[in-house]
């Protein structure tokens, strides 16, 4: 049964529409315990709904429904209970409205910040700032300090409107490149799901999206700091040329060996004697495509090329052309490419 210190917190989320499925169940094992609970319950309820808070208002006039709920409250005349106070000089009473009423009292201000909050949210009025990149682009983010921040695609980044004052605090699900502008007295802050990555200024790129529970931070330019969200010693310090790795409350960092690791946000892409299985492999993740080939035997394939802010098109011409292949480019219809041939 719930205690009465959270009564009030349950029944206002209950009732904004905000409890999760077991703070829903405590609350109606409450409003069943007794009569009173439930004549409470559904007295709290209907003033509940005449406030009105739905989800498509612009304005919420909180003094207005506040003031309308008291007087509805003083004007029921409620039981006075006597309480004895503990012996000062002699024996003093004071009275009390019932718990009951106090209960619905703080319930009633407890509601109205719960909906009012659904209600900014909704309503657009608040002050974090997302910014999303579509399915197939990539896009960049100029943040209030300077710093920029480079979308891959299918990209989430956030921060709110405190962002500056004394730290610089954002929320990133996906891929993305940073150039931090350097503070050394507003650190800057990468919240993932499980990890913390934080700097004071420097070039670095996280990947949230390689595998579950997995997050992957290569540093270009300066030191990163790495951390599990849930415990901040449990930390490694990235230098330039590393790649750290966040997977499964396990830290660890190795050399990049990658030339084209950037290759998603600089569209500079290399290749010596690199295997057309992995060129694809490549090619998919900076052109958000999927390739597949006819004959495995192509797959074994050897290019050496180099592309700078090369289209698709034009690297799959030149692939072509290289090993006498035929190519099957369906891009604009369903996303793939198809490599016909023989093999080199």
């Amino acid at each position: 049964m719930l205690k009465h210190n959270k009564i009030y917190t349950y029944l206002g989320k209950y009732l904004s529409g905000e409890s999760n499925n077991e703070e829903s169940i405590q609350v109606k094992k409450w409003i069943e315990s007794s009569n009173k609970n439930k004549i409470l319950f559904e007295k709290i309820q209907s003033d509940w709904n005449k406030i009105n808070l739905t989800k498509n208002m612009k304005r919420v006039d909180v003094d207005s429904a506040w003031e309308n709920l008291k007087q509805r409250i003083l004007k029921e005349k409620p039981e006075m209970i006597p309480v004895k106070e503990p012996a000062r000089e002699g024996t003093a009473r004071i009275y009390l409205y019932r718990s009951l009423q106090i209960a619905a009292s703080i319930l009633i201000i407890i509601g109205i910040a719960y909906g009012i909050n659904r209600v900014f949210i909704e309503s657009g009025f608040t002050d974090d700032t997302t910014v999303k990149s579509g399915m197939s682009n990539t896009s960049v983010v100029l943040l209030p300090d300077g710093s920029k921040v480079y979308l891959n695609s299918r990209t989430t980044v956030k921060y709110d409107g405190q962002y500056g004052t004394d730290s610089r605090n954002i929320y990133l699900k996906g891929e993305a490149y940073f150039e931090v502008v350097k503070d050394q007295n507003k650190p800057f802050i990468v919240n993932t799901n499980n990890a913390k990555v934080k700097v004071l200024g420097t070039s670095f790129n996280i990947n949230t999206e390689i595998s579950k529970n997995e997050v992957e931070v290569f540093v270009e330019y300066g030191n990163v700091q790495l951390s599990q969200k849930s415990d901040s010693e449990n930390n490694i310090l990235i230098e330039p040329g590393y790649i750290g790795v966040l997977s499964d409350n396990k830290l660890t960092k190795s050399k990049n060996n990658d030339v084209n690791y950037l290759a998603w946000k600089t569209r500079y892409l290399t290749f010596r004697e690199t295997k057309l299985e992995i060129v694809a492999e490549k090619l998919e993740s900076v052109y958000n495509t999927n390739i597949q080939f006819d004959n495995l035997a192509i797959a074994d394939c050897k290019l050496t090329a180099t592309f700078n802010n090369a289209s698709l098109d034009t690297i799959l011409k030149v692939i072509e052309g290289s090993f006498n292949l035929q190519i099957e480019n369906i891009i604009k219809t369903n996303g793939k490419v198809i490599i016909v041939g023989s093999g080199c």
